[in-house]
């Protein structure tokens, strides 16, 4: 019998590095520059190693190493697919003698257009090439909706600003390309998406004024992009790469009030005026949101020891900026120890959605951090650490929550979107936190289905389907929230009458209500569209 071989299997675990092409300047590279990349790379290989030790276990439609970090089905084929593995090895040795020679050599486009598409995608590899008005059609369909997935500069005075980065700009069309109801526009995904990758490769070598801040963007967009694509394991390596240049830059200790680290990395000039100290800081907290979300989402740490002095985040909560009100910091401000002070429970009084957002992130990842240390078995002092930063975590989120707006008071449709991702974060974290032991306490068993039904009716009061694209990280929320209720209804079946603790029927509409939310964004995004096949399987 043939030895069957996934090949999705490895190719999910390639490293999207190693998938750009080569720059053609590569040969003038700093000495710098190779090291980072050499240093890269071997991470990349490293990686890679560790991946193939978890073999292909065969099942379809997904296998379980590929279920763990994608949620699109697998490719199975004969044993001539091992020729794909070792010419993927052999690509990345080659790229590695490239860094140590510093020579370019040219690799394999792997978006190249096939025979017949239009000339319109031809195009898309180089921007230039795309009619003006495309572009202007790109751009209006992103701005609208930008800070739905992480766009923190300021929208108007970016527009009319100086010219964005090539990595911002590709970044931003392809995003445009993602949200545009044209299908022409719509089409050039795939060529926006490999220019993008090249660009956000190199958007620390140009000599753009603002190459920190756009690249941190650029960053950001493209992993959006690819969680909403479902390709998880991608999407994590942009905001590893976006987490390592906003601690380089020394963001996390914007208005400290101790003394800098030596030798924290590349030295950014002080800020033009008080709007683009607050979108450095504002780019600062969208990483780490980004990093504390997702990271937890499938066991993993998250990227940077924040509680280490020369990573712990002394800079102030972020703004919110755009609106009426011009926001910026006061001149005398000094702050320390942001995160730490929140986990105390200090009230510093921070009322900005993207603050509450922060908050939100911070609280899903200590939450997520706490749990993962837990044990049956652990020991009397383990037990008693674990059951007072269980109450301490319990407090903060119970607090937090209640003191969350409504839906109702959001001056804006991209505020209801906003105000719905930190409730919802913020909910499912206090539900990861008692589901440890709602299995054996009826009590606990209650509050998380509580929490769960509040979930689904902020989803009824939400009114989402004015727009049919959503911040990817609700689709993994909702099916968490989904499976709660499921659980649930599988459990009811194995008690007795008297011991029933909820009633069949609101179940079944709390999942039926999640499923029709979802079915609203499944089509424009493949995560979401399999975590709505998930419900579907386990609901029969």
């Amino acid at each position: 019998m043939s030895r069957t071989f996934n090949t999705k299997c490895f190719q999910s675990r390639t490293c999207p590095a190693i998938q750009a092409p080569s720059s053609r300047k590569a040969k003038h590279a700093s000495f710098a520059d190779i090291v980072k990349s050499y240093a890269v790379l071997f991470c990349c290989i490293m990686h890679l190693s560790n991946s193939l030790l978890q073999r292909c276990d065969g099942v379809r439609p997904i296998c379980g190493p590929c279920a763990a970090s994608k949620p699109t089905a697998c490719s199975y084929e004969g044993v001539s697919e091992q020729r794909a593995l070792q010419e993927q090895v052999l690509a990345m040795e080659d790229r590695l003698q490239q860094l140590q020679s510093s020579r370019g050599i040219p690799l394999h486009h792997p978006y190249k257009p096939e025979a017949g598409q239009s000339e319109l995608v031809h195009s898309a590899s180089n921007i230039h090439d795309i009619p003006t008005e495309v572009l202007r059609a790109l751009l209006r369909s992103f701005i609208p909706y930008s800070t739905d997935f992480g766009f923190f500069l300021h929208g108007s005075r970016f527009q009319s600003s100086v010219e964005p980065s090539p990595a911002l700009s590709s970044a931003i069309y392809l995003m445009g390309s993602y949200l545009s109801p044209d299908k022409k526009s719509s089409a050039l995904q795939p060529e926006l998406l490999a220019r993008s990758l090249r660009e956000s490769a190199r958007g620390l070598s140009g000599n753009h004024p603002h190459k920190v801040l756009h690249t941190v963007q650029a960053e950001v967009l493209i992993a959006q992009y690819l969680f909403l694509q479902g390709r998880h394991t991608e999407g994590k390596y942009h905001i590893s790469t976006a987490t390592s240049i906003v601690l380089g830059a020394g963001l996390h200790k914007i208005r400290s009030g101790q003394q800098s680290i030596p030798g924290s990395g590349m030295v950014l000039p002080a800020p033009r005026d008080a709007t683009e100290e607050v979108e450095r800081v504002n780019a600062l907290w969208t990483v780490v949101i980004l990093n504390y979300c997702w990271t937890p989402t499938d066991g993993t740490w998250a990227n940077g020891a924040y509680d280490m002095p020369e990573y712990r985040i002394d800079a102030p909560w972020p703004l919110d900026l755009g609106g009426e009100m011009e926001s910026q910091f006061p001149s005398n401000l000094h702050s320390g120890y942001t995160v730490q002070n929140f986990l105390a429970n200090s009230n510093d009084g921070v009322r900005s959605l993207n603050a509450l957002h922060s908050k939100a992130a911070v609280l899903f990842q200590q939450i997520s951090l706490l749990l993962r240390g837990y044990s049956p078995n652990m020991d009397v002092r383990q037990t008693a650490k674990f059951q007072h930063d269980f109450k301490k975590l319990d407090s903060l989120a119970r607090g937090f929550i209640s003191e969350l707006p409504p839906l109702a008071q959001a001056p804006s449709r991209g505020s209801v979107r906003k105000l719905l991702v930190i409730h919802t974060l913020a909910r499912i974290s206090t539900v990861q936190l008692h589901s440890i032991f709602a299995g054996q306490d009826p009590k606990s068993q209650s509050f998380v289905l509580s929490i769960a039904q509040n979930i689904v009716v902020l989803l009824r009061e939400a009114k989402l389907n004015d727009f049919p694209f959503i911040d990817p990280i609700m689709g993994i929320l909702w099916v968490t929230t989904a499976n709660l209720f499921i659980g649930e209804l599988a459990a009811m079946r194995t008690r007795a009458p008297h011991a029933q603790r909820s009633r069949p029927e609101e179940m079944i509409a709390a999942v039926e209500t999640i499923m029709s939310v979802m079915s609203f964004f499944a089509p424009h995004s493949p995560l979401i569209d399999a975590q709505l096949a998930q419900i579907r399987r386990s609901v029969g």
